[in-house]
């Protein structure tokens, strides 16, 4: 059990919040599947729920270090984070 700690300590709790939602998952799927990084707007494209809700989800995912942005012009373009 204590390896199991050690990993959940690691990750820390904001990253299996953010894996608690169902939409967060699909918006991370989304991202997943594309060989390139996406805006919100991509995102959305794809998925159940509101332009507004994907951004929402996005930031969640990004402060749990599971995605990295990089903001072009007007755009923020959204990745896995294969750094951590």
């Amino acid at each position: 059990m204590s390896e199991l700690n050690a990993i959940v300590d690691e990750l820390g709790t904001d990253f299996f919040k953010a894996l608690s939602d169902p939409s967060r998952i699909q918006v991370l799927l989304r991202l997943a599947s594309s060989p390139n990084p996406c805006t919100v707007s991509q995102v959305a494209e794809d998925c159940t729920v509101d332009l507004s809700v994907v951004s929402r989800h996005l930031s969640q995912l990004k402060r749990a270090g599971i995605l990295s942005a990089e903001k072009q012009g007007r755009e923020v373009y959204y990745r896995l984070n294969t750094a951590t």
